[in-house]
């Protein structure tokens, strides 16, 4: 049973993490107020996320019918795993860290000034990643179809990409 689904949004307000797995009946996820840490995995119908100004971190795995994402005012790290149809990802401007596994959508990543760790692995469809204001952590792993990366300059901590 899906606690968003079945409970009153007043309910939910004062709710910092919220975990959800495997539910169907899930479409659209609504702006709690409270909420900083939100993990959805598993749910083949989520085709919208409302924009939620107090979330630090957003975790979405296997969510098919995803294909766009707010702007997080907030967000801190990203991790998105095997969502194929997410188009893009929008300016975050206090992102730090974003991770992406699994995507055949994103062609392009713009920039985002904060972010300092940067992992993107089997994204099949990107073509371009542009330069990070902070990165000093980046690994790309199997993405064949990339051709414009951030160059290593010295100033990377990690740099890593493998075809």
């Amino acid at each position: 049973m899906c606690i968003i689904c079945n409970n009153s949004k007043e309910q939910l307000n004062e709710v910092e993490e919220i975990i959800i797995e495997n539910c169907e009946q899930l479409t659209r996820f609504p702006i709690l107020n409270n909420l900083k840490n939100l993990t959805i995995k598993n749910c083949k119908n989520l085709r919208k996320i409302a924009n939620i100004y107090t979330l630090t971190k957003l975790n979405i795995e296997k969510c098919d019918n995803l294909t766009d994402l707010p702007s997080f005012p907030e967000l801190l790290l990203i991790e998105l795993k095997f969502c194929y149809n997410i188009k893009n990802i929008p300016y975050l401007d206090k992102l730090e860290e974003m991770y992406i596994i699994g995507n055949n959508a994103i062609c392009k990543l713009d920039y985002q000034y904060n972010v300092k760790k940067l992992g993107l692995i089997e994204c099949s469809s990107l073509k371009e990643v542009k330069m990070m204001g902070k990165l000093h952590h980046m690994h790309i792993i199997h993405c064949y179809d990339l051709i414009k990366a951030p160059i290593y300059d010295g100033d990377f901590t990690y740099y890593s990409i493998l075809k």
